[in-house]
């Protein structure tokens, strides 16, 4: 007879478990769960061991049959209960995934399963006799074999994984296994009557209750599971944050870059009106110009660059500065918009105040204008004033500025949210005011910087006044007198002077916008510097290869090759000319860090766009090696411009010379642009059809990667046709081609099908105007013919020129082939082959040549 009492008692222990379970601990965790379903299956093995052991006592009362049967089911849910650790101790590793350990007792489980199976026809683990006398077969080992696979498996997968374990967890484990094998041991070589082995299985699941599966580790559990989901929420808030701080970076560095490139054509050409032009009337208005641009720069440099502002980490730049220009260009920056109101605006100025002064006058200029442009906002009748005084303590003048109105005034609850990022006032009432909210939030912190405060006095629908006092050292006591006489003197008295020259110097220039070369080769007229050119990266790279350059100036946003990639080739380079040449980035991206960042991708030193004259003479006086730079004697003389006539150029439909002028002041400058234009207007056409030819092809979506790589290459062309068109006033074609580079960048590929023809058609209607009203007035019939013989003498060299990758001469070929009449088709051609000169298309050359030599010998 078996002896079943310790087995009945660890029933009892484990359904008593079971209910405290089910009653304390509603909610589970997931392991808590996985614990529950491993008592059951152990609770079941128990039932059934108990159940076995009466049926074999009581053998001849019973069945053969259903004896077999329930121990079989006995040994299979034995099975199933190791199965179930298994898995337990898998939740301790934070894995929802079975493991690699589970997979193998799950053999073990499927081979002892299907063993069991077959023993019931074959009878070689066990089998009952016909009187029901249970007898062992030859293999019935395997019953007890099969738990101790289970157990070496698990010793070996709590060894493997000890370092994710807690010390709890390993006792635990550790703890049940070893309980379990000393069970099995006492049962079958001690007590083999004595149903022990499921009874040390149970101590050894209340050893999990009180170590592991205790109210305290539950909770504690519960509240790491909470602080896990916490941290990754958290991680997923800071990821969204990243990614819109990047997002932000990458728009403040686009809006940079757009906002700065056409500021640089401006001020580039309003410096050479500065130099060159002798009407004081017109130098006072270039004054203008170029003290608004700076305040214009000024701001742009500070609002963009949020991340600084919102940081607080913005810095005080302490110089000298003259009183009456700073009055002088915040009252003109706000004097046009006050005017579209009909406002009178007032200055108010203390003729005694010091002419000079020591400070941050970037940041005065900045809080000054913020302050009159939110007068002007806010007021629709009336005038805006702007009152300043002062009063000398021994070297400093405490400044004591003031901002009057007539506006719409502000209510006393209302003035504390002035000051508060993006909030503006009665938002219902002042939604058709422009502005973003920053303005006095900005004021307010420079202020503070500046170690002062703003104060408000506002009287609701008549009007407020702001007023601060800030301290400013003196650098001239010498009195401001009238400011407009100062300003006009100012003028009259502006005079250029190189700061060195240097006519055996040789500068590479690398920019992909035709314009910046021009502006940037204008500014250093004076200085006789060599400059060499290169329209993209891979150009560079050939001419570096060639030549050695005393300093090489490279832009960072270019189409083919971007200046980075383009440093990254050249310095991994063995050896070439131009190793160890200062590289000096350009880039129209000024925001923080940005100098810092280039100096670690390897550039020499970092210059901002738009590009001064003040910035890039000593930068480049500094690079340049010493034998080949000299100081400058002063003495400039101004040169008489060229004006541009308003009846200087034809009229052509769609065509708006008046906007082009805006740019280009001198008439041999946008007249040269425009012979610019109609020797690339063809190939610029081609280069967009060859990429919406690419865009079609990759459209599906078995060639995403190919189709957002042409989108990419459909926006860049373009971007320059439209920039191109735009710059000489052609703003019927400039607008065409925005919607369609916008359309690009939102991958509207149906806007693109349908507007691609459309801007085509007005493209070749502005070539062939364009040439009719410039191509024939320059080479009219006062051009000689070319002789054939000569012309096929030209053309056999060109082509071998092409060939040897001789550029020089194949440009000075083209200039001679330029010089003479040819028929009309023949004209063509030779439109063709300079387009194909200038991009160094050998294949393009050789095929336009053979098309000539064809026309001369069918001529023969």
């Amino acid at each position: 007879m078996y002896n079943i009492y310790f087995e009945v008692s660890a029933i009892g222990f484990v359904v008593l478990l079971l209910i405290y379970l089910h009653t304390e601990y509603p909610n589970s965790s997931n392991s808590n769960i996985r614990f529950r379903r491993f008592v059951l299956t152990l609770l079941a093995a128990e039932i059934f061991d108990v159940l076995t052991a009466k049926t074999i006592d009581y053998g001849a009362y019973v069945q053969p049959a259903v004896n077999l049967v329930l121990n079989t089911v006995y040994f299979a849910i034995s099975a199933v209960m190791g199965l179930s650790y298994t898995i337990y101790i898998d939740s301790f590793l934070h894995s929802e995934r079975r493991g690699l350990f589970f997979r193998i007792n799950a053999i073990i489980f499927v081979v002892y399963v299907l063993a069991l199976v077959g023993n019931l026809r074959f009878g070689y683990i066990f089998y009952f006799n016909a009187k029901g006398e249970y007898i062992h077969g030859p293999a019935y080992l395997l019953t007890f074999g099969t738990w101790i696979l289970y157990c070496i498996v698990e010793f070996i997968n709590l060894r493997y994984h000890r370092n994710q374990l807690e010390k709890r967890q390993t006792i635990a484990s550790w703890g049940f296994l070893v309980l379990f094998v000393v069970g099995s041991v006492l049962q079958v070589f001690l007590f083999p009557k004595i149903l022990i082995t499921l009874y040390m299985g149970s101590l050894a699941v209340y050893v999990f209750l009180f170590v592991i599966e205790t109210p305290d580790y539950l909770k504690l559990q519960q509240t790491m599971q909470e602080l896990e989901a916490a941290r990754q929420e958290a991680d997923e808030q800071y990821q969204k944050a990243a990614a819109a701080n990047r997002s932000k970076s990458q728009f403040l560095a686009q809006m940079s870059h757009e906002i700065r490139t056409p500021i640089n054509a401006v001020i580039g050409m309003n410096e050479m009106i500065l130099r060159e032009e002798q009407d004081l009337q017109i130098l006072e208005y270039a004054m203008d110009i170029r003290r608004s641009a700076d305040s214009l720069l000024s701001i742009i440099n500070d609002i963009l660059d949020l991340s600084k502002i919102e940081s607080g980490k913005m810095e005080l730049v302490l110089a000298e500065y003259e009183v009456s220009s700073l009055l002088h260009d915040v009252v003109n920056m706000i004097s046009m918009k006050a005017q579209d109101k009909n406002l009178v605006v007032q200055l108010s100025l203390d003729e005694s105040l010091p002419s000079r002064l020591y400070g941050d006058d970037v940041r005065i200029r900045q809080i000054l204008v913020n302050l009159l442009n939110n007068a002007v906002k806010y007021t629709e009748q009336g005038s805006v004033s702007l009152k300043v005084k002062g009063q000398t303590q021994g070297g400093d003048l405490m400044l004591h500025v003031e901002v009057e109105d007539t506006g719409i005034g502000i209510r006393s609850e209302d003035i504390e949210k002035l000051f508060l990022d993006y909030q503006r006032i009665e938002e219902e009432r002042n939604r058709l005011i422009e502005g973003t909210g920053l303005g006095m939030s900005i004021t307010r912190q420079l202020l503070y910087l500046m170690g002062s405060d703003l104060q408000v006095f506002s009287e609701y629908g008549k009007g407020s006044r702001f007023s601060f006092d800030l301290r400013q050292k003196i650098v001239d006591l010498e009195p401001i007198g009238n400011l407009e006489s100062r300003i006009k003197e100012q003028a009259a008295e502006f005079v250029y002077d190189a700061s060195f020259i240097a006519p055996d110097a040789l500068v590479l220039l690398v920019d992909d916008n035709a314009v910046n070369r021009k502006v940037f080769r204008n500014l250093l007229k004076e200085t006789k510097v060599q400059i060499e050119e290169a329209a993209g990266g891979y150009e560079c790279l050939e001419m570096v290869k060639k030549k050695r350059y005393d300093v090489i100036f490279l832009d960072h946003m270019m189409p083919d090759l971007d200046g980075v990639d383009t440093l990254k080739t050249m310095q991994s380079y063995a050896d070439y000319p131009s190793k160890g040449v200062p590289v000096i980035a350009l880039t129209a991206n000024a925001i923080s860090g940005a100098r810092e960042m280039y100096l670690e991708l390897g550039f020499s030193d970092f210059l901002s766009k738009p590009i001064r004259t003040e910035r890039l003479e000593p930068m480049l006086f500094e690079y340049l090696p010493k034998e080949k730079r000299k100081k400058a004697q002063p003495g400039h003389v101004r040169r008489q411009e060229n004006q541009i006539a308003s009846d200087a150029f034809p009229d052509i439909d769609g065509v708006d010379w008046e906007y082009a002028m805006q740019h280009m002041h001198d008439y041999n400058l946008l007249r040269d642009t425009v012979m610019d234009f109609m020797d690339m207007a063809e190939s610029e056409r081609m280069k967009l059809q060859d990429c919406m030819d690419v865009l079609q092809k990759t459209k599906t979506d078995a060639h995403p990667k190919e189709y957002e790589e042409a989108l990419r290459q459909y926006r860049v062309r373009v971007h320059s046709m439209k920039s191109n068109a735009a710059m000489i006033g052609a703003m019927t074609v400039s607008s065409l081609a925005k919607i369609l580079e916008y359309a690009a960048r939102d991958g509207k590929l149906d806007v693109i099908e349908s507007l691609h023809a459309v801007l085509f058609v007005q493209w070749e209607e502005l070539y062939r105007c364009l040439s009719e009203s410039f191509k024939a007035e320059e080479t009219g019939n006062a051009l000689p013919e070319i002789e054939a013989d000569e012309l096929l003498d030209s053309l056999g060299r060109l082509t071998q020129s092409m060939e040897d990758y001789d550029v020089d001469t194949a440009d000075a070929l083209m200039q001679h082939l330029l010089q003479f009449r040819y028929a009309k088709d023949a004209q063509q051609d030779i439109i063709e082959l300079n387009i194909c000169v200038k991009n160094l298309d050998a294949e393009g050359v050789n095929a336009c040549a053979e098309r000539l030599r064809g026309r001369i010998h069918g001529e023969k």
